[in-house]
């Protein structure tokens, strides 16, 4: 990563790349991940290269103890549990999984579902979700105005 991934758009700060292993780009809202979580912890960095600059998986998974440390998260974890973790709230908090998918970099979303574990509570809400929509709907439909008779029969008289 360098300073010209990241982008401002309308003000926003947004991650711009294409990935090395698959070659998807991908096109990450920063202000938005996570309640601009991300972007707290970038600034803590001197810049962006010195934040990507992390080395070997054993480098890697120290910088993520550290900058998990800086999130207030005192669980231990690795580059590929934060991975899944990040995926699973997101799918949790209703994100769609083809979401999830392009901010993986995934290029089947087969993949994806592998790190999308679907809990009870999500299929409640999902399906609470559903029904809201639906009764939204049926009350739009049964609350709409009837059409008025022509104007025509007026304007004869």
């Amino acid at each position: 990563l360098t300073y010209k991934n990241l982008i401002t758009i309308d003000g926003k700060e947004w991650l711009v790349l294409n990935s090395v292993k698959t070659g998807v780009k991908l096109n990450i809202p920063l202000y938005l991940l996570f309640n601009g979580k991300a972007l707290g912890i970038m600034r803590k960095y001197d810049s962006i290269e010195q934040l990507a600059a992390l080395g070997c998986n054993s480098d890697t998974n120290r910088t993520l103890q550290k900058l998990g440390r800086m999130a207030h998260i005192g669980k231990k974890f690795t580059y590929h549990t934060s991975r899944h973790t990040c995926a699973t709230l997101l799918v949790h908090q209703g994100v769609p999984i083809t979401t999830v998918q392009k901010l993986l970099g995934h290029t089947s979303v087969k993949t994806t579902e592998i790190y999308s574990e679907v809990f009870d509570e999500t299929v409640i809400k999902d399906l609470t979700r559903a029904n809201q929509i639906y009764s939204k709907r049926r009350n739009v439909k049964q609350n709409q105005i009837k059409p008025q008779k022509s104007p025509e029969k007026y304007l004869r008289q």
